[in-house]
C-alpha cells in the first residue's frame, strides 16, 4: 500500500501557509520587553487644545478637559504631568487617577489665564509606562489681549553737565500689546526738585493705540555739585505692569562762581519835581495823590532819605506858596498842607499844564532855582534829581522827549543821577477816558523810571513805589556777571537773606521790595555761579 501521508502533510502545509497569508491577521497584544507581561496603551483626548482668546482682566479664564484612557491588557500607570514651558500661563488640574486598568479613563483640567498680551505656545507631557509612547503629548495654545507700557529708556544718566546748562531728555510711552493701554497718571518725584522737571503736553486720561507711543520729557539743570535723581511712574491700565517705573540721574559740574559787593550810601539826598496836569479832567486824580501825600512821605522816611519834594503847576515853573519844598522836619500834616498849596489843583492853570516835560524844565531853570530864585534851595547839585510826571494827556511840549531828558541829564555830574517818573495814560493805546502818555512814556524807558497807569485806582501803591524810584538810595542791584538764576544768594552785613528780593533776568538785577531795601551804609553781597556755554 502507497503511503499517501507525506504528500497530503505537505499539502495541509501548503494550504496552512497559504490561509496564515491570506485570509487570517493575528491580533497580538504588546508586550513589555522588561517583564514579558502584558503592556499598556494610553489614549489622550483631545491631543491639540486651542483656547478662545482672553481679554485679560476681564474675561473669565479658559477651561478644558483632557481624558486619559488605558486601551490594552497591561495596567496603564501614569508617573506625572507637566508643562514643557513652566512659564505659559496654563495651569494643569490634579489627575483623577494614577493607575488604569485595561478600558479606564481618567481626566483632569488645563485653564488658560494669561497676565499679560501675547500668543502662547506649549505641550503638556503625560510621563507613564506604555513602552511605545513613554511621554503622550497634548499641545496647548491660546491668545492673551491686553495692553503691554514699554517706557523707553528705563534708565537715563545726564552725566555731569555745568551747573546751570538746561539738558532735556525725552521718555518715549509705547503699547507694545494687541489692546488699547490708557494713561490714568504721570507721577513724577525727586528730591532736587530745583534741579528736575517734569512736562507732559497730553491730556490724561491718554489712549494709546497699539503699536502708538507719544513722548513726555525730563529736564535736568543742575544747580549743585551734588548727585540729583528722579523717578517717573507711569500708571495705566496694563494688567501686568500697572505702575511702570523709570529713573533719571545726573551729577553738575562748577562751571565758575563770582562775588559781587555793593554798600549803600548812608543817606541818599533826593530832589523830587511832581509837574501836574491840572486840567478839568484831572481833578480826581490830583485830589488823590495829595490825599495819599502821606504815604509817599513815609515811603521817604523808612528808606532813610534827605528828601526835598516840591511840586509845580504855574507857567513860570515858580513853586506856590511859601515854601519852595517840603523835608523831614515838615510834620504829615503840615506837608500834606504844603503840597495842597503847592499843587493849587483847583486855581487856574496857565498854558504848561499839558506839557509836562516844559513845565520842569521852567521849575528847574537856573533863574529860578539859582540865587535869589524863587526855587532857590530847592534843587541841590549833589542829590539825585526825580521828577514825576502826571497828566491823563501826551506831553505836548514844544521839544522832543530826548531834548528834556538830555538837557536835564546835563544838569548832573552823571547821567544816572536822574530819573524820569510818570503816572499818565496806558502806553500804547491809553486807558478809560487817559489818552496814552507818549512823551511821558519814554522819557521813563530813557531813564529807567517807572511808567504807572493813571487808570489804576490804587494811588497809594503808586506814590509808594515812586518814593522807592525817587530816591538815590538804591533797591536794585545790577550784577557784573550771568548769573544762573537760581543760584544767586544775597546777604546783607553778612545775614543771608532768603526772601525780600527777586532775580530779574531781563536786567540782570537783583531787585528788594520795598520793606526790605538795604539801609544808608549797609554792605550788600550777591554770590552767583556763572551762567555756562552751554552746547544746544
Amino acid at each position: 500500500m502507497t503511503n499517501h501521508y507525506p504528500f497530503l502533510m505537505a499539502a495541509a502545509l501548503t494550504l496552512a501557509v497559504g490561509c496564515s497569508e491570506h485570509e487570517f491577521v493575528e491580533q497580538i497584544e504588546p508586550v513589555d520587553p522588561l517583564t514579558n507581561q502584558p503592556a499598556a496603551c494610553i489614549e489622550v483626548s483631545p491631543a491639540d487644545i486651542t483656547f478662545d482668546a482672553i481679554r485679560v482682566m476681564e474675561d473669565s479664564a479658559g477651561v478644558k478637559v483632557v481624558s486619559v484612557s488605558n486601551g490594552c491588557e497591561g495596567d496603564l500607570e501614569i508617573y506625572g504631568i507637566q508643562l514643557a514651558d513652566v512659564s505659559a500661563p496654563f495651569q494643569l488640574g490634579t489627575i483623577g487617577s494614577v493607575l488604569l486598568p485595561t478600558g479606564a479613563v481618567t481626566d483632569f483640567t488645563v485653564t488658560f489665564d494669561p497676565s499679560t498680551a501675547g500668543a502662547f505656545n506649549t505641550d503638556i507631557l503625560i510621563d507613564n509606562n506604555d513602552p511605545k509612547v513613554p511621554t503622550a503629548l497634548v499641545t496647548l495654545s491660546g491668545d492673551g489681549i491686553a495692553p503691554i507700557i514699554d517706557i523707553s529708556p528705563e534708565q537715563y544718566d545726564f552725566g555731569s553737565p555745568n551747573i546751570g546748562c538746561d539738558l532735556e531728555q525725552p521718555y518715549t510711552v509705547s503699547n507694545i500689546g494687541n489692546a488699547d493701554l490708557v494713561v490714568d497718571e504721570f507721577q513724577f518725584a525727586t528730591p532736587s526738585a530745583l534741579d528736575f522737571k517734569f512736562t507732559a503736553d497730553q491730556t490724561l486720561p491718554l489712549t494709546i493705540t497699539a503699536t502708538e507711543e507719544v513722548d513726555v520729557f525730563v529736564n535736568y539743570k543742575p544747580l549743585d555739585e551734588f548727585e540729583d535723581s528722579a523717578y517717573l511712574t507711569v500708571y495705566s491700565n496694563d494688567p501686568f505692569n500697572p505702575q511702570a517705573l523709570v529713573t533719571a540721574t545726573g551729577t553738575g559740574i562748577e562751571y565758575g562762581d563770582h562775588f559781587d559787593m555793593y554798600e549803600q550810601p548812608i543817606q541818599a539826598a533826593t530832589d523830587i519835581l511832581f509837574t501836574l496836569d491840572r486840567s478839568c479832567s484831572m481833578d480826581a486824580e490830583n485830589s488823590a495823590v495829595i490825599s495819599n501825600f502821606t504815604t509817599f512821605l513815609n515811603t521817604l522816611s523808612s528808606v532813610d532819605a534827605d528828601y526835598h519834594v516840591s511840586v509845580s503847576v504855574d507857567d513860570t515853573g515858580c513853586v506856590r506858596g511859601s515854601d519852595v519844598f517840603i523835608d523831614g522836619s515838615f510834620s504829615a500834616s503840615e506837608a500834606v498842607d504844603t503840597f495842597d498849596v503847592m499843587a493849587n489843583i483847583y486855581g487856574s492853570y496857565g498854558s504848561l499844564t499839558e506839557k509836562g516835560l516844559a513845565l520842569a524844565e521852567a521849575t528847574l531853570s537856573s533863574s529860578n532855582v539859582g540865587s535869589g530864585g524863587c526855587n532857590e534851595g530847592f534843587y541841590r547839585q549833589e542829590a539825585f534829581l526825580s521828577i514825576v510826571g502826571v497828566s491823563d494827556e501826551p506831553d505836548q511840549s514844544a521839544n522832543t522827549y530826548s531834548f528834556y531828558v538830555q538837557l536835564f541829564q546835563d544838569m548832573k555830574d552823571s547821567p544816572d543821577e536822574f530819573v524820569y517818573n510818570a503816572v499818565a495814560g496806558d502806553y500804547p493805546s491809553g486807558c478809560g477816558s487817559a489818552s496814552a502818555g507818549t512823551g511821558y512814556y519814554e522819557s521813563t524807558v530813557a531813564t529807567g523810571g517807572l511808567f504807572l497807569s493813571i487808570c489804576a485806582k490804587d494811588w497809594a501803591s503808586h506814590l509808594e513805589v515812586l518814593a522807592v524810584s525817587s530816591v538815590a538810595q538804591k533797591s536794585s542791584f545790577e550784577l557784573s556777571q550771568a548769573p544762573v538764576p537760581e543760584t544767586v544768594e544775597v546777604s546783607i552785613d553778612g545775614v543771608n537773606l532768603s526772601s525780600g528780593w527777586t532775580y530779574n533776568d531781563l536786567d540782570q538785577t537783583v531787585d528788594f521790595e520795598t520793606e526790605h531795601i538795604p539801609t544808608g551804609g549797609s554792605t550788600i553781597e550777591i554770590e552767583y555761579q556763572l551762567q555756562p556755554p552751554c552746547d544746544t
